[in-house]
Formats: structure tokens, sequence, C-alpha cells
């Protein structure tokens, strides 16, 4: 019995070996704290329409328009809700930035709008289904705020930028119409 109690006090606990762990904190932790400084996410605020409420009825207070953009296959609309088409923009689907003459033509017509409505900050974007991401994020840039030719930082237009799907176009059963 004695015998049994030496074996068991000479008996030494293993030692946990923790060095490869370590090694590995030692390279991770530094490649994840370098890493961190350069993602960077930027973020659009951006508010999606509601469920729609039935057709709205004009406003006779010609102080408020709703403005919309929408994209039409090979044209874009500029709309109010309350008073209809204000101007429609010729439009090369999946060029996005190519189209820079009528995004510049946008934009002027929207700063002219910005000047006679400062109050107003909303704006919809309405899409089909089909319509290219960088046609999308193009209007977006467009139509949020005012590009100047003087390299100087532009103002804000309608920063509140709502998406949506836009109406299906009703084609004429005799064919195309221009």
């Amino acid at each position: 019995m004695f015998r049994k109690r030496l074996r068991r006090a000479k008996q030494v606990a293993p030692e946990l070996n923790i060095t490869a762990f370590m090694n590995l904190m030692v390279v991770l932790v530094p490649f994840l704290l370098m890493t961190a400084v350069f993602s960077q996410i930027n973020i659009l605020k951006i508010a999606l329409p509601g469920a729609s409420q039935g057709p709205q009825n004009p406003v006779e207070n010609s102080a408020k328009i709703a403005l919309e953009v929408i994209f039409q296959g090979d044209k874009i609309l500029l709309n109010d809700r309350n008073s209809g088409v204000i101007k429609t923009f010729s439009w090369q689907q999946g060029e996005g930035y190519g189209n820079q003459a009528t995004l510049r033509a946008l934009n002027l017509l929207l700063q002219e709008l910005k000047a006679r409505f400062p109050e107003e900050n909303d704006i919809s974007i309405l899409s089909q289904p089909d319509t290219p991401y960088a046609d999308i994020v193009a209007v977006m840039d467009a139509v949020r705020v005012a590009w100047r030719d003087d390299d100087q930082n532009g103002y804000a237009l309608f920063p509140n930028s709502a998406l949506g799907r836009a109406p299906q176009v009703q084609q004429a059963e005799g064919g195309d119409q221009s």
C-alpha cells in the first residue's frame, strides 16, 4: 500500500504546451489589425417606398413637388407625381456613367428645380427589374449632389432617395410609338 502512494506522488501533472497557439496569435493579431484599417464601408441612406395607397390626387399647392426619375428602356423620365412628366432624356441602358451628357442635363434641370423648391429633399428612382445596377447608381449620384464646373464641392440637391419599381409601359397594339 505504501508503494501505491509513492507512485501517485511521483506522477507529475502534464504541462500544457501553448507555444503553437501563441505563435498563431502573434501572426494573426497584427494581420487583422492591418486589414481592419483598409476596409471601409460607404453607406448611402435610402428610403424604400411603403405600400401603395392607390392613386394620389393632384395637390393644388404649387409649393410642393414629388419628383420621380423613371427608367423606361432607352429613356428616363423626370416626372412630378402631381403634374406629370417634366422632361424625357435619352438613355443607353447598361452604360451607367457612359451617359455623361444625359446625367449632366438631368443634374442641371434638378438644380433649377431645387432653386424653385429649396425645401424639397425627396426623390424617387423607379426602375425596371432588368435595369443594370450601374445605371441606377449613376442616376443616384446625379440627383444627390449638384455638379459644378469649377471643381468645387457641390451642394445637396435631393439627398433622400427612395428606390422602387417603375410602372410597366403600355405599348399600342399597332407597334412602337415614338
